[in-house]
């Protein structure tokens, strides 16, 4: 290892100690990404777990470091000249800053809070992550230029956390455009974000320091799956695994299949988040931003000014502890914040697995969730749809219908294969 190039060490729970490359340090000395250090990695989960505090500073650290470790044994798998120092260096880059686009609660940002304040958005954290690292490199330009790294390289580091043509967005389509030399060098693209089958050294990170922090015991050893990783030439120089790799490759995704059963889809890490998207919902126009530019952005816009983005972390909340209540939208915010704050979480009313949604007519979930007093949320877990419903306050005689209907449907049902009463509110 060239100490002139990698230094700082990294005493890491996971992965024990190493180095990074100096520009790396300068990347992760920005405040765009120290903000990662206010974003936790796994959202509301430390209300159940209560040492899941990690953040995405850290995973994507061990990303980073995953990403070289992995294409040197590549390297070392299938020869020396089928990955070079300067695609490693892009390819570190790229895993540390994947999910520096990460904005407050991480998922439940993207998948809920961003489609309800602008459901025709379409914007995603990956985007978020390239546009963040374009405004470093502006920033750090000259550091960037000293290891021959010009604004094409950055191009690349979006095409690698992407992870696929498909997966550009329309906005980036002109800016982001997979060359020849990226169609023939496959394996590229599947080391971090891989689009093929999903064995990537992102899942590797997680997997294993999100099982560390909440206490879920796993076997999987991602050095000793990257052991049996090669390069086929004949195939586009894709990434491959050889056979005896199997049993690694299902402990892998038995151990992600347990995570988001006991930990990531658990019932009250859910209902914690469907109280907090509540609360984005009452303040998105309430909550405005100033950004250094001087200009003010609502916190259901921040997607369209990049500067307000950053300022939004997990750390909103406190503002919003913080407002003067000037209305009733504040008012309610505050008072479920408070409930939070007490981990009073709404009740349970029941659960409910499925194998197959089909069963169910459209306005059975519709109308529940159009009721004012009902959260309904819908996880998926392998081949599994896990329904909550959660009571928001008093139940009017027609929701209490709609979900007795709805749980004698389910009762007995061939397609349900668990459904668990937890209120008597269903009695007849």
């Amino acid at each position: 290892m060239n100490r002139t190039l990698y230094h700082r060490m990294i005493h890491d729970t996971v992965h024990g100690s190493f180095y990074l490359h100096k520009l790396l340090w300068q990347v992760i000395d920005t405040p765009e990404f120290q903000r990662l250090r206010n974003i936790r990695q796994t959202g509301n989960t430390h209300f159940v777990y209560d040492g899941s505090n990690h953040t995405r500073f850290e995973h994507s650290i061990g990303v980073a470091h995953l990403c070289r470790v992995f294409a040197h044994k590549l390297r070392q798998n299938s020869g020396h000249d089928i990955i070079s120092d300067r695609q490693i260096l892009l390819l570190q880059l790229a895993g540390l800053t994947h999910d520096i686009g990460h904005c407050a609660f991480s998922h439940l940002f993207d998948g809920k809070i961003l489609p309800y304040f602008d459901p025709d958005a379409h914007f995603h954290h990956e985007q978020a992550s390239y546009m963040i690292l374009k405004r470093i490199y502006y920033k750090l330009e000259p550091e960037f230029n000293h290891y021959s790294i010009k604004l094409e390289d950055i191009k690349k580091v979006g095409r690698l956390i992407l992870g696929s043509p498909e997966k550009v967005p329309e906005s980036l389509r002109e800016e982001l455009v997979w060359t020849a030399e990226d169609r023939q060098h496959r394996f590229m693209y599947q080391i971090l974000a891989n689009e093929v089958d999903g064995i990537d050294v992102d899942k590797f990170d997680y997997i294993k320091r999100d099982c560390h922090n909440t206490g879920i015991v796993t076997g999987f050893d991602p050095h000793r799956l990257m052991e049996f990783a090669y390069i086929d030439v004949s195939d586009n120089y894709s990434l491959k695994y050889l056979p005896k790799a199997k049993e690694l490759i299902r402990e892998m995704w038995e151990a992600r299949a347990q995570l988001h059963r006991r930990v990531y889809q658990h019932r009250v890490v859910k209902c914690f988040d469907e109280m907090i998207l509540d609360i984005f919902k009452l303040v998105g126009t309430e909550v405005v931003l100033t950004t250094s530019q001087g200009n003010r952005v609502p916190l259901a816009q921040i997607h369209h000014d990049l500067d307000a983005y950053l300022l939004v972390t997990d750390h909103i909340l406190s503002h919003i502890r913080l407002m003067p209540v000037n209305n009733e939208k504040v008012a309610e915010a505050k008072r479920l914040l408070n409930l939070i704050d007490n981990r009073r979480n709404w009740p349970t009313i029941f659960s409910a697995v499925l194998t197959d949604t089909s069963m169910l007519p459209n306005n059975y979930i519709r109308n529940l969730i159009d009721a004012q007093a009902v959260a309904v949320c819908e996880c998926h877990v392998a081949d599994e749809t896990i329904y909550y419903f959660f009571s928001k306050g008093e139940l009017q005689a027609q929701d209490l219908n709609q979900l007795r209907q709805l749980y004698q449907l389910l009762n007995g049902h061939p397609n349900c294969t668990s459904l668990k009463l937890k209120l008597d509110l269903l009695a007849a």
